[in-house]
């Protein structure tokens, strides 16, 4: 457990627990099998909703530099993150976590031009760039215009997984 944590949830699917680990107390398991059917699809319907797809897609307030991001900027850069993660469930895949480079780094494009054309319908964007090839894809990114609306990845997050980083690396 991290100094910063007081509670760390351990999903354990195999035995079909869930384990809270509180700093300073016995750990609480929760055995899924004893939970009632209702309250297992409710809780998938909710974590989806919740943890999966608008927790998944935050989007910090400011970029690496400490400027603050425009809010049309960061609802953009959300939605297109939130669009990505629903594809991906809904493509019946059983991974977990979306593929690609920095998890959204596929998208930036997307939502770098989300973020340029606020009015413009984002599903139109993206069928856009889903029709550019690689090497047309590479330069669009790479073109300072469409490079100032790319997404930057937040000094928390940064710090966060250095820290995780750190700590696999000592484990």
């Amino acid at each position: 457990m991290k100094d910063n944590q007081t509670v760390k949830p351990i999903v354990n699917m195999e035995a079909g627990t869930v384990t809270f680990e509180v700093k300073g107390h016995t750990p609480i398991i929760l055995n899924m099998s004893k939970v009632h059917p209702d309250n297992v699809r409710r809780a998938g319907f909710v974590g989806m909703a919740q943890v999966r797809i608008v927790d998944a897609a935050a989007v910090g307030r400011a970029d690496e530099a400490g400027n603050i991001i425009p809010e049309a900027q960061r609802t953009a850069t959300k939605h297109a993150r939130m669009l990505k993660l629903v594809e991906h469930y809904e493509s019946g895949s059983p991974e977990w976590h979306v593929k690609g480079e920095g998890g959204f780094a596929p998208s930036g494009l997307i939502m770098a031009l989300c973020a340029m054309q606020p009015k413009r319908d984002p599903a139109e964007i993206r069928e856009f760039v889903k029709g550019l090839s690689a090497s047309e894809k590479k330069a669009l990114q790479e073109s300072e215009t469409v490079k100032a609306h790319m997404p930057k990845i937040a000094p928390e997050a940064v710090e966060q997984a250095t820290a995780k980083l750190e700590e696999f690396l000592t484990a």
